[in-house]
């Protein structure tokens, strides 16, 4: 996802000289130079001669100064993705206590709303904004924010991605089964793919891991109910990488999500594993 740049100044010698010093900004980034600050900008760069006490200000004297502090805005929080290959194998249920594992975090739906955030049918989505122009994100149970997806879930390059790193120490991305991903796997600090333990999901997800070589890939097997008897060993064999994590068999998993709610408590190998996971993701 491009990062949208405002440059605002109503100096001619100020806008041709901030021309030329973002002359070389990365691909990445739509600069654009504004009379006036638009309201969609992910990063606004004052020119000296109207705002000389902004947060990022432009000064033709010290142009490299103003390039390195968007770049330096740019980088923000961590980006955790969550993909399954498949669905049924619980990847929003990983994602969802990923995020309520990590402090100051963000849990952001690029996938159809999930009945299980206890949010009404008619709550804001990340398509709309507040009144200083980050996404709105609302509070849910679990101590975490939820950048909630509109219905249809538009394309995820319409995810207002680098708005969420800003405001967020963690960003967790569930983009569920979904392909089109690229632009949320490739900015992301790490990607994890959850999987089921049976053969074809397995194999299901080796292939989602092989279309997307940028990212830092990590795997966990979610052994949702009886059966899928294939030891880890078989498992990393099929999936060609090691298992970063095996989750066990959780009955009272289904009875939390039944009732809208996340499993809490440490006493749990499945908790706890989610937590190693966290710790893990925060560290790499």
């Amino acid at each position: 996802m491009a990062l949208k740049v405002a440059i605002v100044s109503r100096d001619p010698a100020v806008r041709e000289a901030a021309a030329r010093a973002f002359a070389s900004a990365p691909p990445g980034w739509k600069v654009e130079l504004c009379a006036r600050e638009p309201g969609d900008a992910d990063v606004v760069v004052h020119g000296v001669d109207v705002a000389p006490d902004a947060a990022i200000v432009f000064d033709p004297a010290r142009p490299e100064e103003a390039v390195r502090s968007v770049a330096a805005s740019e980088a923000g929080g961590r980006v955790y993705v969550v993909a399954a290959a498949a669905g049924g194998t619980g990847a929003t249920t990983v994602a969802l206590h990923l995020c309520a594992a990590l402090a100051r975090s963000c849990y952001a739906e690029l996938t159809e709303p999930s009945a299980r955030l206890g949010l009404d049918d008619d709550a804001r989505t990340w398509v709309a904004t507040g009144d200083d122009g980050a996404p709105s994100a609302l509070p849910v149970a679990g101590g975490f924010r939820v950048l909630r997806a509109p219905s249809p879930c538009p394309a995820p390059g319409s995810f207002p991605l680098a708005a969420a790193r800003r405001a967020f120490d963690h960003v967790v991305v569930d983009v569920g089964t979904r392909r089109d991903i690229e632009c949320v796997v490739a900015p992301s600090t790490a990607a994890v793919v959850v999987t089921s333990p049976t053969r074809t999901a397995a194999l299901a997800a080796r292939a989602l891991v092989e279309r997307h070589p940028e990212a830092r890939w990590y795997a966990v097997v979610n052994r949702l109910g009886p059966g899928g008897q294939i030891m880890r060993g078989g498992l990393e064999g099929l999936l060609g990488r090691a298992v970063a994590l095996e989750l066990p068999c959780c009955p009272a998993l289904r009875d939390a999500e039944d009732e809208a709610r996340l499993l809490s408590g440490t006493w749990r190998r499945w908790t706890r594993g989610v937590a190693r996971l966290a710790r893990g993701l925060a560290a790499c």
